[in-house]
């Protein structure tokens, strides 16, 4: 077998990083899109709530029908005697 019929090592090294590099490279630019898309998608939700009608909120905020009703909840509290420290 002479020198010529055997494959040259190096030159299929150099094709092998070169598709590596190639796989690679895509990666990164799959992986920078997809953030990309992230990104503008988070955008656009953000600032479709912020201009959304908000049909739950009077003119003067929240308001619930017990604050309307002016109910005040007594939850005073009452102090516990303890007998073990006595």
């Amino acid at each position: 077998m002479s020198d010529s019929d055997k494959p040259d090592t190096q030159e299929l090294i150099l094709k092998q990083l070169k598709s590596i590099k190639i796989a690679l490279c895509l990666v990164v630019v799959i992986m920078l899109l997809l953030s990309g898309v992230i990104v503008v998608g988070g955008v656009v939700v953000g600032i479709a709530a912020s201009k959304s009608n908000d049909h739950y909120a009077d003119e003067g905020g929240y308001e619930t029908m017990a604050a309307d009703a002016e109910y005040v909840e007594d939850m005073q509290i009452q102090p516990q005697e303890n007998s073990a420290t006595e």
